[in-house]
């Protein structure tokens, strides 16, 4: 484990952790499941040597929290151009299938 990586587990652990007794981790599925013990500096050390994924409660026991995420879903063009190594490049979307993106060199 890095300086860099303690400094910053230490730091998401200050800006994230609740008082909570649990937190989440990422199963190989994809799933998060609910795991006993609290979103510790340790804990977030072991997940960055591992690249694995956590999830913090946000709730404290006294009903406060200490951060907030919002969440907006935005509609994107149908199409648009991009440029890319100095290639043209389309892509599309066609609207039905949320995250498919499709694209064609022009």
């Amino acid at each position: 484990m890095t300086v860099l990586q303690q400094r910053l587990a230490a730091l998401l652990q200050e800006t994230f952790a609740s008082d909570q007794k649990y937190h989440l981790k990422q199963q190989a599925d994809g799933r998060y499941t609910k795991v006993a013990g609290s979103l510790s500096k340790n804990v977030i050390e072991k997940s960055l040597g591992s690249q694995g994924s956590l999830g913090a409660y946000q709730k404290n026991l006294d009903n406060t929290i200490n951060w907030i995420c919002l969440d907006f879903d935005v509609q994107i063009p149908k199409t648009f151009l991009t440029t890319s190594d100095c290639s043209s490049h389309i892509v599309s979307w066609d609207g039905a299938s949320p995250g498919q993106l499709t694209l064609s060199q022009i």
